[in-house]
């Protein structure tokens, strides 16, 4: 029995196939874009390699695209017939992709929550399972995953600085930012790869308000980064972020013609980026000239995918603003067939996915009352459809403004003032049309 760099028990044929492996669970953690190369390299020295066949089924899955799904399941099913010979931990990821593939978030993440408790130095374990609590809104067990497996590890442990990267972003989205800030900027200097890591950081300046900060920040690191795979796109919108609080029009534009978009990718995150930072921009009155048509095209593409609720609002917005109209109506029937209805979670997600997407078109259209009417009741659920507190902050922004522009003066005052408690930075001019004083 072979084990891995922590001592893990493996079934693996050969130690090509392991080193292999061993880079791609480094390059997954690490947002490299040639993981896949390394985790193909593991397969093809050994065909039958359970965990390699396991954590290519989990990333085909979690890229949000359907047209990756038959490969997935042709990859589980090798899996599964080389499962015989294969320890509990690895019998118990197979069983966890194939959960993931059938869209029964409950049971995955009782499974892989299971194999983290009882192998806590499983790094690819502790990454998946962070990454699928994000995508429930579930902020709390984004921490406690890690939290749980901490006693295992310590700063000899290869991929120690990985584990703190990702206690940092649970910190975060958990709102500790004191710790959040110290545990990733602890995790960059022990492994200035981690983009995650800068990346949690990047979010902890941002709810802190802190823009100046966040744009030295990720200029500092942006050279540890630069090779990232697509992460290093939306490393950029963070920075767009800061400029935008900045009212730095300009520098928002650049940034999102050179970075946030400057590959014109099919990627739903980058999509979703793109539509975003658009949609600020729209928000704050900006000209963003010609930038929607191509989001509006690639949206399109994918109004019937319902690969995630979080990425459909995000296409509804450049459905939205290209005037796809058909479209629209397509995206909001593939949201309510296509999205999962297994558990109660997954139902208020959806209903909340519906209900924003309808908000949206009618702030779009100009009915500003009725996008407040359609969002107040399930604003406390839009967690539940996964992204992170920055990433959805696009929809309180838009709350606020729909509040403001349809005179519910009270409303928007509350709104205004609830938004300053989070620490986050509120337009002069939102607070002019309500007559609050700037301070």
């Amino acid at each position: 029995m072979s084990a891995d760099v922590r001592g893990l028990p493996i079934t693996v044929a050969n130690d090509e196939a392991l080193a292999a492996y061993e880079e791609a669970v480094a390059g997954y953690l690490a947002q490299k874009p040639d993981t896949m190369d390394h985790l193909d390299a593991a397969l093809g020295a050994d065909p039958e390699f359970v965990m390699a066949r396991c954590l290519k089924v989990y990333l085909l899955k979690m890229a949000f695209d359907p047209a990756f799904l038959p490969a997935a399941r042709e990859c589980l099913d090798t899996a599964r017939k080389a499962a015989g010979g294969a320890t509990d931990r690895e019998r118990r990821h197979v069983s966890a992709a194939r959960f993931l593939l059938d869209d029964r978030a409950v049971d995955v993440l009782a499974t892989l929550d299971g194999i983290a408790i009882d192998h806590p130095t499983d790094l690819m374990t502790l990454k998946l399972t962070q990454f699928l609590h994000f995508w429930r809104g579930d902020a709390a067990n984004m921490r406690d995953v890690i939290g749980r497996a901490l006693h295992a590890w310590d700063p000899d442990t290869p991929g120690y600085g990985f584990v703190l990267g990702m206690l940092s972003f649970g910190f975060e989205e958990g709102g500790d930012y004191e710790a959040a800030e110290r545990t990733g900027r602890e995790a960059v200097d022990l492994n200035p790869e981690d983009s995650w890591a800068v990346h949690a950081v990047a979010h902890t300046i941002e709810m802190e308000g802190r823009h100046a900060d966040g744009i030295e920040w990720l200029k500092r690191t942006e050279a540890d980064w630069l090779g990232n795979n697509n992460f290093r796109f939306h490393l950029w919108w963070h920075r767009s972020l800061y400029h935008l609080e900045r009212n730095e029009i300009d520098e928002v534009l650049d940034l999102y013609d050179t970075g946030v978009r400057g590959e014109k990718t099919d990627f739903t995150t980058d999509i979703a980026n793109g539509a975003a930072l658009l949609w600020r921009l729209a928000l704050r009155g900006a000209d963003v000239g010609h930038r929607w048509e191509e989001l509006g095209e690639r949206a399109e593409a994918h109004v019937r995918d319902a690969a995630n609720t979080f990425f459909s609002t995000n296409y509804m917005m450049a459905l939205l603003a290209t005037d796809r109209r058909e479209a629209v109506e397509d995206l909001l029937a593939a949201i309510r067939k296509g999205s999962a209805r297994n558990d109660p979670i997954a139902s208020r997600a959806v209903d909340a996915g519906v209900a924003l997407s309808e908000a949206l078109r009618a702030f779009h259209d100009g009915d500003y009352g009725a996008a407040v009417d359609l969002v107040m009741p399930v604003r406390y659920n839009l967690h539940l459809f996964g992204g992170s507190h920055a990433q959805r902050d696009v929809f309180d922004q838009t709350l606020v403004l729909a509040a403001v522009r349809s005179g519910r003066e009270s409303l928007a005052r509350a709104l205004i003032a609830e938004r300053e408690t989070r620490h986050r930075q509120v337009p002069a001019a939102w607070k002019a049309e309500v007559g609050m004083a700037a301070h």
